[in-house]
């Protein structure tokens, strides 16, 4: 996928839809995310794959509401903090 094209829509689905909703969007995503490893977990059909592209998406919308320096510090801090449990 190309990258620009796939930032770009999603800085478009923020303004088009607006900030509150496209939290609540990622909010129902997230909690399907979670049902759907619930449901791989427990051996039953799942969409696991199709609700991470989902919550990707969502994730990258937040990029574009929230602080984007403070996302990247905290990821390089708990990166860094998995680093070296491993």
């Amino acid at each position: 996928m190309n990258l620009d094209k796939f930032r770009g829509t999603c800085i478009q689905a923020v303004n088009y839809f607006g900030i509150e909703p496209q939290k609540r969007q990622a909010i129902e995503e997230c909690a399907e995310l979670i049902q759907a490893i619930c449901k791989d977990l427990r051996g039953k059909e799942h969409n696991v794959e199709e609700e991470m592209a989902d919550v990707f998406i969502m994730l990258e919308q937040l990029t574009h509401i929230y602080d984007n320096d403070k996302i990247e510090k905290f990821k390089e801090e708990k990166i860094n903090k998995l680093q070296k449990l491993l």
